[in-house]
């Protein structure tokens, strides 16, 4: 029906709401001139013809037509009422939807986007942790190396004081045989002195030993061997 409409360029930018209003009144004013025409055709129908002025019942009258015409523009105006509203409701459900799927996905970039940071702040706290366990591991390795070169150096220490005490015994211990047995109560004197050096010298070798094994850096071997060693020269 809005192809009746007359070819003017205005009712191009028209919206279909807009363009519904311009065709009733286009449609009303069409209708009310070709009803004003068919009266005045009657009219001077019934002027020229006095025999006509007799009522025919069996042609609709004018209040027929009228009743009628307008009927029918009550009708095409319900219709045009309920296709505007129809296309009003399914534009408004069209935005509706639109606006839902915007929405939605501005929803799910932005919970993307935390998931994302909280993911990497979260790799950023594990790095740290693992930087500073190694650091520490690494700090206590250090420490127990250390620690063990320190007793072995200790252990060598206190060995070679005693073998040098062993060595002034037994100079000692020849120059007296040398001197003869009047000189027993001198030579009874620097053995005893030579006891007290040599006590003196074993009393580092009579506390336990301790033995740090570091399995994590692979030092197990090496702590294993230096353990023995200790042994062996202790005994």
């Amino acid at each position: 029906m809005l192809n009746n409409l007359p070819t003017d360029a205005k009712y191009k930018k028209l919206s279909s709401k807009e363009l519904a209003k311009e065709y009733l009144q286009y449609w009303r004013d069409t209708y009310k001139a070709k009803q004003e025409a068919l009266e005045k055709e009657l009219s001077s129908e019934n002027n020229s013809n006095p025999a006509n002025k007799t009522e025919d019942k069996s042609q609709p009258t004018q209040d027929d037509i009228k009743l009628r015409a307008e009927a029918d523009s009550k009708k095409k105006k319900e219709a045009e009422a309920a296709k505007a509203k129809q296309q009003a409701d399914a534009a408004a459900q069209k935005k509706k939807e639109t606006e839902a799927a915007k929405a939605k996905q501005q929803a799910d970039a932005a919970a993307q986007k935390k998931k994302e940071t909280e993911a990497a702040k979260a790799k950023q706290q594990a790095d740290a942790a693992a930087q500073k366990k190694k650091e520490t591991e690494t700090a206590k390795a250090k420490q127990q190396a250390d620690a063990v070169a320190q007793k072995k150096k200790e252990t060598e220490a206190a060995k070679a004081k005693q073998q040098a005490t062993s060595k002034q015994a037994q100079t000692s211990s020849n120059a007296s045989q040398s001197s003869g047995p009047g000189n027993l109560d001198a030579q009874l004197v620097q053995l005893s002195a030579l006891i007290n050096q040599l006590s003196a010298a074993l009393a580092p070798l009579s506390q336990p030993i301790q033995i740090v094994v570091d399995v994590q850096n692979g030092n197990i071997v090496a702590a294993v061997n230096n353990a023995n060693q200790l042994t062996a020269r202790r005994n």
